[in-house]
């Protein structure tokens, strides 16, 4: 059974990126930063686990990024794709026990931005544990999934789940 992270879902405050609208707004997103995601996360109401693994998905099932100009009237939008992360997730031991599970990989547009995971590359996920299995969401800022992350950044996270030094870094 695998050593269960009660982190919490990311609160990026996707509702008020939702409701932009006219044909020139522009996406602004906080640097990513992951002791916030982990703050995040553990300030949610859901379980997460924490990966660090290659992701494997078929690419062109991804929702394409739309015009700026087609904008008005939409709203946010998710694209649902089954996906595989293959590596190992965080414990108190660091990234020791292998994890290779099938996902959703959850694609999230906001206007005419849109998530855009790459398969094939290394990340760190964080994955929200659900009934029917577990789910990762990207977002136009990234979400909970952090792109070929630095030795500084897996470090970050072992000594965050130790309860060590985890402080986030100012926004912008």
């Amino acid at each position: 059974m695998l050593h269960r992270l009660a982190l919490r879902h990311l609160a990026m405050g996707l509702a008020a990126l939702a409701t932009l609208s006219g044909p020139a707004q522009a996406l602004s997103c906080l640097r990513p930063d992951l002791a916030r995601s982990f703050h995040q996360a553990a300030a949610s109401p859901h379980n997460y686990i924490v990966v660090r693994g290659t992701l494997s998905f078929d690419a062109t099932r991804l929702p394409e990024t739309r015009d700026v100009n087609g904008m008005p009237g939409k709203k946010a939008q998710t694209t649902d794709l089954p996906a595989r992360i293959t590596g190992r997730f965080l414990s108190q031991k660091g990234f020791v026990t292998g994890f290779d599970r099938k996902i959703i990989l959850r694609a999230i547009c906001l206007g005419p931005w849109c998530g855009e995971p790459k398969p094939g590359v290394d990340y760190l996920a964080f994955l929200r544990e659900t009934p029917k299995g577990y789910i990762l969401e990207v977002n136009p800022c990234g979400g909970m999934a952090f792109t070929k992350p630095s030795n500084a950044i897996l470090n970050q996270a072992v000594s965050c789940i130790r309860g060590q030094a985890c402080t986030p870094k100012p926004g912008r």
